[in-house]
């Protein structure tokens, strides 16, 4: 199919043509914007909700660095935190998530939310949920960490404070 044929249907198009009287634009033009708005909810809005969670964070955090805005830094740090989260979360949830088709929308007003600054959703999140979590789990997450860090980053173990316990009994 050329681009020849699917002008010919262009001009064949009943509903274009009603819609460029009405609106005194080309129907080509209005071709287009159909088309891109098809795109939009069909596949656009997953592009457009990475891009809020990508693309503007990132460059905003490379600002923050550049200006050294210790506040602002905290804040994105925190957001890239519970991106992180959310992301993983996210991965095992997808075949699920696909079947709710405002799934993006309700994402994307989750990450305006995260970083907007009448809401500071990120430093709220982390103040009331991930922050006690955290801490209830830190020990844990630790001896963990030490255990496989060898396997990890090749350093030998540390002796958790159960090992050391052990020793003294």
């Amino acid at each position: 199919m050329d681009i020849n044929q699917i002008l010919s249907g262009i001009d064949k198009s009943k509903l274009l043509c009603d819609l460029e009287n009405k609106l005194n634009i080309k129907r080509e033009r209005l071709a287009i914007g159909l088309g891109l708005l098809v795109f939009y909810f069909l596949i656009g809005v997953q592009v457009i909700c990475n891009t809020l969670g990508f693309i503007y964070p990132c460059y905003m955090h490379l600002k923050i660095i550049k200006n050294n805005d210790t506040d602002k830094y905290l804040k994105y740090s925190l957001y890239w935190m519970i991106f992180a989260l959310f992301h993983t979360v996210e991965i095992y949830l997808a075949p699920f998530l696909y079947f709710f088709s405002i799934y993006h929308y309700i994402k994307s007003i989750v990450l305006i939310a995260l970083l907007h600054p009448r809401y500071d959703g990120c430093v709220f999140l982390y103040d009331n949920y991930i922050k006690e979590a955290y801490e209830a789990y830190e020990p844990m997450m630790d001896n963990h960490y030490n255990k496989y860090k060898s396997l990890i980053f090749g350093e030998p173990p540390k002796p958790s404070s159960d090992d050391k316990e052990d020793k003294n009994d």
